[in-house]
């Protein structure tokens, strides 16, 4: 894959900020962030120096995937000793050492100590094995060492061109699973039949050389309506899609619970501005649920994109929220009631305005 200049020039200039020399990460989401390769499990490393030159360490069955993404320099290692299976980060630490040892006292290096971010869907996106933090250490025993969470969300908040249009494919993907879901929704079918046929559709709908990842639950809610929350990531880039399809005509009570959540959602959307405080977009969903005296979820939404659930996505639309949207930011708007009712949007926010990636109807029913 091309470098992808604007990326790379964002992660030089939040490490040149922060002062630090370079990081290294391990979860999937950050190594896609810096590197454009997405690994299967935490088992890879990915170096990003100052200078944006970009090493990856990676077990042997990786070799082919880290070769979609822009790294520099990729090397690899066994996990394998004598036939036995050990820990990534002990096949890695000859290469860490070569990387890392050169570096003294007065280098600052970053590494993932604090809570790390994590997509909720996904089993293929696991998380690296522990005392991640202390092989580094000891691979660069001379240099000091930060937490640099802040910088890999500061990061993933933020994305580029080419980041947005596999936003924006991930949202496609997500209708055609939506799409699949509402007609298949009637009396008497059950709820993982109903997911199973958005599965189907969204796998189905991957075009040649790209990477569909769908997942779909379906849950039950009143009057048997069908609460269908699907997650998709297409070339590690998540959306989220929630919607409600109603098997038969709903109820007065229902119809008005489903008017106002599309009230709070049409409220939020008219709230994003450049520069809109994320509580204050929160407050206008919050305001048509309060009118109407009714309990809704505690937040209006989060960022999305190289996550599909973290809670430490930004920006976070919730009260007390301090982030400000701005252009190039992606999040979803999912105003709901506290039975689990409720519709979600992935979005993003460009120089044009507010962009529905998941663009379908907001309710169904089926008559």
């Amino acid at each position: 894959m091309d470098r992808d200049v604007q990326r790379v020039g964002l992660m030089r200039q939040l490490l040149a900020a922060q002062g630090y020399d370079g990081v290294i990460v391990r979860a999937p989401a950050n190594v896609l962030l810096f590197s454009g390769y997405l690994p299967q499990s935490g088992d890879s490393f990915c170096f990003f120096k100052q200078s944006g030159e970009v090493t990856l360490l990676v077990p042997e069955e990786e070799a082919a995937r880290a070769a979609s993404g822009w790294a520099d320099d990729v090397r690899i290692f066994s996990r394998f000793v004598d036939g036995y299976l050990q820990p990534a980060s002990e096949g890695a630490l000859p290469h860490l050492r070569e990387l890392l040892g050169r570096y003294d006292r007065f280098s600052k290096l970053g590494y993932e100590h604090g809570p790390l971010p994590f997509a909720a869907y996904g089993p293929d996106l696991g998380l690296p094995d522990g005392g991640s933090g202390d092989v580094l250490k000891a691979a660069g025993p001379n240099a000091t060492w930060y937490d640099c969470s802040d910088l890999t969300e500061a990061g993933a908040l933020w994305k580029t061109a080419r980041e947005l249009s596999r936003l924006r494919r991930a949202g496609e993907v997500a209708v055609t699973g939506l799409t699949a879901a509402r007609e298949i929704t009637a009396p008497g079918v059950p709820p993982a039949v109903i997911a199973g046929a958005a599965l189907g559709a969204m796998a189905a709908a991957a075009a040649a050389g790209e990477e569909v990842v769908p997942f779909c639950r379906v849950a039950e809610g009143p009057e048997g309506a069908a609460i269908v929350r699907i997650r998709v990531a297409v070339d590690g880039f998540w959306a989220a899609a929630t919607r409600v399809f109603c098997p038969s005509a709903p109820s007065a009570a229902l119809t008005d619970q489903i008017a106002l959540l599309e009230a709070a959602r049409a409220a939020a959307i008219a709230a994003i501005q450049n520069g809109v405080l994320g509580s204050e977009v929160d407050a206008a969903a919050r305001a048509v649920f309060a009118h109407a005296e009714a309990a809704a979820v505690r937040w209006t939404g989060h960022g999305v994109g190289f996550h599909a659930d973290s809670p430490l996505a930004r920006p976070m639309l919730s009260p007390g929220s301090i982030d400000a949207v701005r252009p190039n930011m992606a999040f979803t708007i999912a105003p709901g009631f506290l039975n689990s009712l409720l519709i979600e949007d992935s979005m993003a926010f460009t120089s044009r305005g507010v962009e529905v990636l998941t663009d379908f109807p907001t309710a169904s029913t089926s008559a």
